[in-house]
């Protein structure tokens, strides 16, 4: 199975399959801004899912250690490869980036994105590494 083959579908499309039907959930609402956004934080397992108005997936978080780590291996969320594999398997990247040393945010690593037909997908990388810290599975839409 691959997660991106969530993004643009119903989060009950998610939710009510193994592994994530038996994990802790935390829903929450952002209303702050111009539209919606429905926060699904997979607490222990390392995933967070955003969704719109519609509760439609759009953006897809997979943490290597963030939230407890996600330790299932998917298709497009194998947190064990190394920047190289990343290349070798998705091609030149569409973007990418060096080390920032953000006033807020602090560090954080390299970063290379891919946009595809159907989804775009950004991994970050660790500080001062080639292994990914967070792989980031999002509709064209979500793009910053």
């Amino acid at each position: 199975m691959k997660l991106s083959s969530f993004i643009g579908k119903s989060i009950d499309s998610l939710l009510e399959k193994k592994p994530f039907l038996d994990w802790n959930l935390e829903k929450s609402l952002d209303d702050e801004g111009e539209e919606l956004v429905y926060h699904y934080v997979f607490i222990k397992n390392g995933l967070e899912v955003r969704c719109d108005e519609e509760l439609k997936i759009c953006v897809i978080f997979i943490n290597s250690g963030e939230y407890g780590g996600f330790k299932e291996e998917f298709e497009d969320a194998f947190l064990t490869l190394e920047k190289s594999e990343v290349v070798n398997d998705f091609g030149a990247p569409t973007m990418s980036g060096g080390p920032v040393d953000h006033p807020i945010l602090g560090r954080s690593g390299a970063w290379d994105q891919f946009v595809l037909d159907d989804f775009v997908i950004h991994f970050q990388y660790k500080v001062g590494s080639e292994k990914i810290e967070r792989i980031t599975i999002m509709n064209h839409d979500s793009l910053p």
